[in-house]
């Protein structure tokens, strides 16, 4: 289904998104999705809410939990991001949160929204393509144009917001044509 992507304090695994961008090249034009899974895998107490995932649910219930693991309804998120925010960054605070996701498909764009954050990053094929700042009323919104970056992009595109309070990163939206 996937793979973990964040974990803890991303010490052990922090070229995990690597791997995670490099499956995504290679396994989606065959047909197979590769979701971003995150978790703390506490062992001690300070490494308990250091990464995990955001479910989007209409309910609450195991049942609507494992049809949204299974659909990749849910976002990634952690504290620490070595690669993406740093080395000594320490996430404090509210996590990024993205608030809005929408895909026009006859205009072939992509647009998110999100708060808490400062950057939201748009990353392909293990590169990130486009980085908005912009804030408007307290989030950030951003829209990508897929045309615009075709030649950087094979078969799908994510994006990632960075906050104060950590990362938090869509699944992959992948691209049919």
């Amino acid at each position: 289904m996937g793979i973990e992507v964040l974990n803890m304090k991303d010490i052990p695994n922090r070229c995990d998104r690597i791997l995670w961008d490099n499956l995504l090249k290679l396994l989606t034009p065959h047909g197979r999705k590769v979701f971003g899974f995150a978790n703390s895998d506490a062992h001690q107490v300070d490494q308990i809410d250091t990464a995990f995932m955001d479910f989007i649910l209409p309910e609450y219930s195991l049942g609507n939990l494992r049809k949204a693991m299974e659909n990749g309804n849910f976002f990634a998120m952690a504290r620490y991001a070595k690669n993406e925010l740093g080395e000594d960054f320490v996430g404090k605070g509210i996590l990024p949160r993205f608030t809005k996701i929408e895909v026009d498909d006859e205009n072939d764009t992509i647009t998110v929204a999100g708060n808490n954050c400062k950057a939201i990053d748009w990353i392909a094929d293990g590169v990130t393509i486009k980085t908005e700042t912009r804030e408007n009323d307290g989030e950030i919104v951003s829209t990508i144009a897929l045309n615009e970056h075709s030649d950087k992009i094979s078969c799908y595109v994510r994006a990632q917001l960075k906050g104060d309070g950590g990362i938090c990163m869509t699944q992959a939206f992948i691209l049919d044509d």
